[in-house]
């Protein structure tokens, strides 16, 4: 198995970026621990869905 370090990095970065910009909205910070975890799921699998589909 061979690990592809670009997807990796971009991959973390997008994860990274996502995580820190959703997590300075004021929305986000208010909600209760099970909102926030969906509040930060739900974009993070869109966004990594369709990374990986443009990937291959």
């Amino acid at each position: 198995m061979n690990i592809d370090f670009p997807h990796l990095v971009i991959t973390v970065v997008l994860m990274f970026t996502i995580v820190y910009g959703l997590s300075r909205v004021k929305i986000v910070k208010e909600a209760s621990k099970g909102k926030r975890f969906l509040m930060l799921a739900v974009p993070l699998f869109v966004v990594l869905f369709i990374f990986n589909l443009i990937w291959q």
